[in-house]
């Protein structure tokens, strides 16, 4: 399914062209017809649509409504949230900083609040091992 998202299994043409021989005229009859490709396409990506719409918060929700594919939900979530993990990186790099063993009564305690701060900093994907 992640093709669907990133575009490496993109939409197929909605209409192929048909090509008919006619034995009779010696003609050859041309046609535009339903892709069968495109409809499974569709069903799929909608079906892909659906379930990450259906995971979304009301607050969230309204920055999809409208977009027709998958690809589309998933780019315009990526870069909404990129933009929030940007400032909350930055608000914790600010914790990380201002965290000093003199607001705790005990060392557990200390390594306890860095330690938050460690997960949280991961749970956007900027470990320490990063900095």
């Amino acid at each position: 399914m992640g093709g669907f998202l990133d575009g490496t299994y993109p939409e197929s043409a909605e209409f192929v062209l048909k090509s008919t021989v006619e034995a009779e005229a010696s003609t050859t009859k041309q046609e535009y017809v339903m892709n069968y490709d495109y409809i499974m396409w569709r069903r799929s990506d909608r079906l892909l649509r659906g379930w990450i719409v259906g995971t979304l918060s009301e607050e969230v929700l309204g920055l999809v409504v409208g977009l027709k594919t998958s690809a589309a939900v998933w780019k315009a979530l990526s870069e909404y949230f990129a933009r929030n993990t940007k400032d909350r990186e930055f608000f914790l790099m600010q914790k990380m900083h201002l965290h000093s063993k003199q607001n705790y009564k005990t060392i557990k305690d200390y390594i306890k609040g860095f330690k938050e701060i460690c997960d949280e900093l991961d749970a956007i994907g900027k470990s320490m091992e990063d900095q």
